[in-house]
């Protein structure tokens, strides 16, 4: 195994066990007869975050069997109808590989089922490329928060996400996390572009829609329910986006520095 797949193999074991137990979660409620919409949605979710970051750390297999589980859950996602034998024999296999890395043990061989472009070694060969998408995003988040030691080649450098055909980048080490959120709380008599407030745990921060900064106008609505949260010794914001925001390990768009954002436009909580 390759130096960067070495770096990134403790950050794809922790991820899949959370998504592991997800879809174990999922196979429960089915059991039970109390699974949702909501629940086939996380657990294909699950299946769609062990494939990709399997196929960042080249483990081919465990790619192709998430991808398949993640095919059978979105078929059935809105009829709730789904074959639970394969569905628990994809997740004992799932587990089985996952021991395999555990002990740092090859996978048998397969071919991969996707371009070569989606590996880990040419996404990072193109350098104007985001190394992060959407299955990927929580794998590189924690790769970003992993000690001195990763490899400073695959870590990403900024977020960057689009508001209203504009694209901008805030720094990762500010940015605290995405967030998919499901409604905002209102606040009355807040400046426009403030669209509410997020309670994160305990957090509360306020969102920001950049399209309507400095009264500009909204060309669409937000098609996403994702957020980029931010911190400095300012505070904290979020940012609405328009789709799912990338992590990159190359600069591009307008740069807002956090801390100077939050003290011209007065948005702390």
């Amino acid at each position: 195994m390759g130096d960067i797949q070495e770096t990134l193999l403790p950050v794809f074991i922790e991820e899949t066990e959370l998504a592991l137990n997800q879809i174990a979660v999922f196979i429960q409620e089915y059991k039970e007869g109390t699974a949702s919409q909501n629940s086939f949605e996380d657990a294909r979710r699950a299946a769609h975050t062990i494939k990709g970051t399997a196929g960042l750390v080249k483990r081919f297999q465990t790619s192709e069997l998430a991808r398949e589980l993640e095919n059978h859950l979105d078929e059935n996602l809105n009829t709730k109808n789904a074959d639970l034998d394969k569905i628990s024999r994809w997740h004992e296999d799932l587990c089985s590989y996952l021991e395999l890395a555990r002990n740092g043990h090859e996978e048998d061989s397969l071919e991969p089922q996707f371009s070569l472009e989606d590996s880990l070694d040419s996404l990072i060969s193109v350098a104007d490329r985001d190394i992060i998408n959407d299955f990927a995003l929580p794998f590189m988040m924690k790769l970003h928060l992993a000690g001195d030691e990763t490899q400073e080649l695959v870590k990403p450098a900024c977020c960057r996400f689009f508001v209203s055909g504009r694209q901008y980048f805030i720094s990762v080490k500010e940015v605290l996390e995405i967030y998919q959120y499901k409604e905002l709380t209102p606040l009355p008599f807040a400046p426009k572009y403030v669209s509410g407030l997020l309670n994160i745990r305990g957090l509360v921060v306020p969102v920001v829609d950049l399209a309507l900064l400095d009264g500009e106008t909204r060309i669409a609505e937000v098609a996403t329910s994702y957020a980029v949260i931010a911190s400095s010794a300012m505070g904290n914001v979020g940012f609405l986006t328009d789709s799912l925001p990338n992590l990159s390990i190359k600069t591009a768009g307008h740069h807002i520095e956090v801390g100077t954002f939050i003290e011209q436009n007065k948005v702390q909580a």
